[in-house]
């Protein structure tokens, strides 16, 4: 079975979900971000793995035809 993970790194918090095709929770994790973001990203993706039983492996890559979103994709114009 094949699993999707979305993954939010801020200034301050990491937060990570892994969802089924039903769109159902099957693991979360949320630690503090600290200085290396992909090292949090790591532990995060392991423990929330580990406590849902899954490898790592049943994350399903991004389908390339959506694009990631970032804060610059979220950003509002303000107008003056």
């Amino acid at each position: 079975m094949k699993y999707y993970c979305g993954i939010d790194i801020g200034a301050s918090t990491a937060k990570l979900v892994i969802i089924d095709r039903a769109g159902r929770i099957i693991a979360k994790a949320i630690s503090r971000s600290g200085i290396d973001y992909a090292e949090t990203a790591e532990q995060l993706l392991t423990g929330a793995c580990a406590s849902a039983s899954i490898n790592r492996s049943q994350i399903a890559r991004p389908m390339p035809r959506v694009p990631p979103v970032t804060n610059a994709t979220l950003a509002i114009p303000v107008s003056p």
